[in-house]
């Protein structure tokens, strides 16, 4: 059962008060707690637990001083680790830590189980267990511990491709997962990486202090992006935009900056048919027979370019029609790709789609019947079919949709069919 995020508390003192609660209630007695206390000794008053201060001196008091970086925590960490700490706490004050350490808290993630995610109060890791289980699989949440809402702790989900691919259905499917939240084109990265990259490259918006202020974007755009999906969707433990539009050569860079802001986001990248495309296209909102062509392979080449550079579990790419052709089996790749454990309300909305199909982007074919049917050849003209293997030929084959042969036996085809109609017509 979902669980509903518990009112925010207010003011220092309740948080204080909140996270002493939890530790004595949810870890065991006597356990050594690190906690990010920034001096204040009503913190590390745990109950049972020997809280001691993070970071601190060789006397075990209070350090006076944040690390300068990551490799400097991860030391201190794993040095007090070592002496005997079994537990890290991170109350709400200090969860810019995880912001502004990027490398400390994939350490924390990739290593460590967290057994108390609450954002209003504090996040704790057991440093003695692995973020990973048996087999494999994530640790549950034990039974009666702390309620776990939403941080949005966890890396983006960017889902790109061509528009009229599909991506629109994708989001449908993740967001039928109940602690998942993927919004639909707010564009935000593109925003992103305008303020960060382009706007302070202009004199006139950024002058004096450039680089400063370049350094405090860099810091603090993250958490302003994760705040606002904190406002859109408290519920979610996972997150992200869908937006074709962040390969158009307009947003060039935008996926470059997504990477650098967000080290340990996920891309994926769904593809289909360009002929497919541009006839959607056509039907829908595209008005130009030429850029409709150019879109699909601009937005192919980029995304490729980009994606197929990252390290396999950073980037999913597939086709739309083995997406239609089994989508269940696809969701499961899908969520597996991203750490998601499957949920029933997910398969249920796909088998659903599998019996009777739903279109979720207007205008659209009648796809009730056969949703893995083209429809090129039936609303092109043979010229138009013409131009149009001209126009995406090379890139067909490229992305293995065609081979030389094939494409050869596609043109001549098309020729074959407008020879036959011209000598119609001249019988006429």
């Amino acid at each position: 059962m979902h669980e509903k995020l518990r009112p925010s508390a207010n003011g220092y003192e309740a948080m204080i008060q909140r996270v002493q609660d939890i530790a004595r209630t949810t870890l065991p007695a006597g356990s050594r707690v690190l906690v990010v206390s920034k001096g204040d000794y009503r913190l590390v008053e745990l109950g049972g637990c020997e809280g001691w201060h993070f970071p601190q001196t060789d006397e075990g008091v209070y350090g006076g001083f944040h690390p300068p970086d990551s490799p400097v925590a991860i030391a201190h960490l794993e040095g007090l680790r070592k002496k005997g700490a079994g537990y890290l706490l991170i109350p709400r004050t200090a969860l810019w830590w995880l912001e502004y350490y990027e490398d400390f808290r994939h350490h924390l993630e990739s290593r460590y189980r967290v057994v108390v995610r609450e954002h209003d109060s504090c996040v704790i890791y057991a440093l003695r267990e692995s973020a990973i289980g048996v087999g494999g699989k994530p640790h549950s949440r034990p039974h009666g511990s702390v309620l776990v809402t939403a941080p949005l702790s966890s890396p983006p989900v960017i889902i790109y491709g061509a528009a009229r691919s599909g991506t629109t259905y994708l989001v449908q499917i993740f967001n039928k997962h109940p602690e998942v939240y993927v919004s639909d084109e707010t564009r935000i990265f593109a925003w992103v990486h305008d303020a960060y990259h382009r706007l302070t490259a202009d004199e006139r918006t950024s002058y004096r202090k450039r680089d400063e202020f370049v350094d405090y974007l860099r810091r603090k755009l993250p958490g302003l992006v994760r705040d606002f999906y904190r406002e859109l969707a408290p519920y979610a433990l996972w997150w992200g935009d869908k937006n074709p539009h962040y390969v158009h050569p307009h947003n060039g860079g935008c996926l470059e900056t997504i990477l650098e802001l967000f080290p340990h986001a996920r891309f994926i990248h769904i593809i289909r048919d360009g002929r497919d495309v541009v006839t959607s296209g056509l039907r829908g909102v595209w008005t130009d027979f030429d850029s409709v062509h150019r879109m699909w392979t601009s937005h192919l080449e980029i995304g490729c370019g980009f994606g197929r550079a990252l390290p396999a579990d950073q980037y999913f790419e597939f086709r739309y029609e083995d997406l239609i052709r089994d989508d269940l089996a696809m969701a499961r790749r899908l969520f597996e790709f991203v750490g998601i454990k499957m949920h029933p309300a997910v398969e249920r909305f796909c088998r659903a789609q599998q019996e009777e199909r739903t279109p979720f982007c207007t205008p659209s074919r009648d796809i009730r019947e056969d949703v893995t049917r083209s429809d090129w050849a039936h609303y092109l003209t043979s010229e138009q079919q013409r131009e149009s293997l001209d126009h995406l030929g090379e890139a067909l084959v490229r992305y293995g949709y065609e081979t030389d042969e094939s494409l050869q036996a596609a043109r001549q085809s098309v020729a074959d069919r407008r020879r036959r109609q011209r000598t119609a017509g001249n019988r006429r």
